[in-house]
């Protein structure tokens, strides 16, 4: 897998102003029957406009393959697409992407912890209950996940006071 040189869920308060399309995470694109290693080989450059800041077109190159992906690449495609939300500040759709590629890799805490920060997004742009929940909810798996994880932990203990859930 390729790394994303601007990171997780808290890096991303520098949000692309220019983007403004709604990623569509309920209907990936078809892609014509591509081999394993051509889906890579338009990943990679996916994942490098990306870094680059290309997120339109980022975003068209891993829908296009997202379809035809085996298990590994619809990981990595997800967890741009959540990046790429994210940093739109579509909240909603990151959450689905990020839930999606948890789904796949579900002792992934790191993906589980972009769930949770993107829910806590979600949470407090829409004043919805439900997405705090959800948002405990995986932060909780990253907890039980990677118990060091100090910033999961508070924001964990924080969601549950708010939420007054029990110990």
């Amino acid at each position: 897998m390729w790394s994303l040189t601007s990171g997780g869920a808290e890096a991303s308060a520098n949000t692309n102003s220019a983007a403004s399309t709604v990623i569509d995470s309920t209907a990936p694109s078809a892609a014509p029957s591509l081999t394993s290693a051509e889906i890579d080989d338009r990943i990679k450059p996916a994942v490098e406009r990306y870094n680059q800041g290309n997120l339109n077109q980022s975003e068209k190159d891993l829908l296009s393959v997202y379809a035809a992906a085996d298990k590994d690449q619809k990981i990595q495609a997800a967890s741009v697409l959540g990046v790429i939300c994210f940093k739109r500040q579509q909240f909603s759709e990151s959450a689905t992407w990020f839930g999606k590629a948890c789904e796949l890799d579900p002792s992934n805490a790191t993906l589980w912890f972009k769930r949770g920060a993107s829910l806590l997004k979600l949470g407090a742009q829409k004043q919805d209950k439900d997405a705090y929940g959800s948002a405990y909810e995986a932060f909780d798996k990253v907890v039980q996940l990677e118990p060091s994880n100090a910033v999961a932990a508070q924001k964990h203990r924080e969601l549950r006071a708010a939420l007054r859930i029990g110990n």
